[in-house]
């Protein structure tokens, strides 16, 4: 899969782990994974956690910032067309768990603010 994942250059890769960020490592290894199938479905979770545990970082507990990005990323590039498709909406579900999302972590921002957080008064 091309599109909206790109695999790194080798190069890059090694320097990454040479300077020692796990997170960069850990973020490209997994956005390597993804690039490499010809659909996301066809991506284990087991996949993903052996590329994780290889960079000995538990996904579910490090990097939700980036994370996140990587479901955006997605998320625009089945919008391009500005139809969700019921294939591309089962790509993102799957994407969603193997990234270890949460509902709320992938929801649009302005749903995901409470009323407690509103600055009017709730009389």
């Amino acid at each position: 899969m091309a599109d909206p994942f790109r695999q790194s250059s080798a190069p890059t890769r090694g320097i990454a782990r040479a300077l020692g960020s796990r997170r960069a490592s850990t973020i490209e290894a997994i956005e390597d994974l993804l690039a490499s199938c010809e659909r996301l479905l066809h991506v284990s979770a087991e996949s993903v956690h052996e590329v994780c545990a290889e960079c000995g970082v538990d996904i579910g507990q490090r990097f939700l910032s980036e994370r996140k990005h990587l479901y955006r990323r997605y998320l625009a590039h089945c919008l391009e067309d500005k139809v969700l498709s019921e294939e591309e909406n089962a790509e993102l579900q799957h994407l969603r768990a193997l990234l270890r999302l949460s509902d709320d972590d992938v929801a649009p921002r302005s749903t995901t603010r409470s009323a407690t957080h509103s600055r009017r008064p709730a009389w």
